[in-house]
């Protein structure tokens, strides 16, 4: 009986040894690092993090309508954190799904500041049935383009 060994044709193949493979892995961690870092503090311009809006504890909503006036109008008080680097100004706000509509102009925030702010909106349509010291659920809305939860109490 005769029997052939084939060889194997992997046998001329070769890989990457492990000192280089470790090298490689090693360069492309550093790269990650670096990007990370880079991005965290905002050094890569055009992608940077322009930071964040954050409203601090709960608002209040106080009915401001003057008497004999056919609109409701209503003072929304919120304290406002901006960790951005430009001010920035309330757009919009929705309270329990309702859009309301920013009378004038909201105060703004400049870049780094905490502090307290205070604006007169209207609902968009129809009106809201509010009742003293109930809590509701807003999404206010900045000048960056962000959105942040708020909870609203009704002060009447």
């Amino acid at each position: 009986m005769n029997i052939e060994v084939k060889k194997s044709k992997k046998k001329n193949m070769r890989a990457l040894s492990g000192a280089i493979v470790a090298l490689i892995l090693v360069i492309a961690g550093v790269i990650i690092a670096i990007a990370v870092v880079l991005f965290a503090f905002g050094l890569i311009p055009g992608i940077s993090n322009l930071g964040s809006i954050q409203v601090l504890g709960s608002g209040t909503i106080t009915n401001s309508t003057a008497s004999g006036s056919s609109r409701t109008i209503y003072n929304i008080t919120i304290t406002v954190k901006n960790t951005g680097t430009t001010s920035i100004s309330v757009t919009s706000i929705n309270i329990n799904g309702q859009p309301f509509n920013i009378n004038g102009t909201a105060p703004s925030i400049p870049a780094g500041r905490t502090q307290p702010i205070t604006f007169e909106v209207t609902p968009a349509s129809g009106k809201p049935n509010f009742s003293p010291g109930a809590s509701y659920t807003a999404t206010i809305y900045f000048s960056n383009g962000q959105g942040a939860p708020a909870t609203l109490i009704y002060q009447g």
